[in-house]
């Protein structure tokens, strides 16, 4: 078996084997592939998104999806061992009062990190600690430690969801979650994940218009829409193990090393 492990979203519509939305997962000794399925007769978890995994310093590997839920698998056997648990709960009036998923879990200094985004404000990405890999967790101090928000979205919320906005208001972000991370070139912890921006290519007053390319995966060729890319921060951590960003940059970065 490889030692690259690749999880997906998928689901079947055909009368054979009727699923739905369901998670499926492939290895590979390469990251670049090729990659052997492993879930070919069925979903290794039904009504399950966003997988990710997490192999721990045993030899044991966890599997963590959306709704923040996670258990342990058997990779050869390719079976849920012990059951799923919910990991992580919303808090209605909080960041994450909303949907809460993308989880992505990682181990640093003895301690287990479980990241995690809400669309509660528009999208940001908050974090919870453990000792185990199945917690329990205490979410953290510093979350949500990434992102941004949209007061239009805070303002539409019900009174009971609702959560005062506290970005940045030059931000050109509507949010910025759904994470993984990764060791930078220059030594640095960096997180990577979709910007969510309102763009108009038409508009020369545009103040962000020069920072974004053009294009419009949607087909609309004039006037502003909402779009996505991929972008890059560093993040890192205090003396006390929680995590902090500068959140989104949106001016010109400049990484040496």
């Amino acid at each position: 078996m490889g030692n690259v492990g690749l999880t997906f979203n998928c689901c079947n519509e055909t009368s054979d084997t009727p699923h739905e939305q369901g998670v499926g997962v492939a290895v590979s000794g390469r990251i670049d592939g090729p990659y052997e399925i492993l879930t070919k007769e069925k979903p290794l978890l039904e009504k399950a998104n966003d997988a990710s995994l997490l192999t721990d310093d045993n030899g044991r590997t966890y599997l963590f999806v959306s709704g923040i839920k996670g258990c342990e698998i058997d990779l050869e056997a390719m079976k849920v061992i012990g059951g799923v648990k919910q990991l992580v709960n919303r808090e209605p009036g909080e960041w994450d009062g909303m949907i809460i998923e993308g989880p992505m879990a990682f181990k640093r200094n003895g301690k287990y990190y479980l990241l995690y985004s809400s669309n509660t404000r528009g999208y940001e990405i908050g974090y919870a600690t453990a000792d185990h890999p199945l917690g329990p967790y205490t979410k953290g101090k510093n979350s949500p430690f990434f992102g941004a928000q949209s007061k239009k979205i805070c303002d539409g919320r019900p009174p009971h969801l609702r959560c005062a906005f506290t970005g940045d208001p030059n931000s050109p972000y509507l949010g910025c979650g759904h994470n993984t991370i990764f060791k930078g070139p220059d030594g640095r912890d960096w997180i990577c994940c979709h910007y969510e921006v309102v763009y108009d290519q038409n508009n020369p007053n545009h103040r962000y218009r020069d920072f974004f390319p053009t294009g419009n995966a949607k087909g609309k060729d004039n006037g502003p829409y909402r779009t996505e890319m991929l972008g890059i921060d560093p993040f890192w951590f205090d003396e006390n193990g929680d995590l902090f960003s500068n959140q989104p940059s949106y001016t010109k970065q400049t990484v040496t090393w």
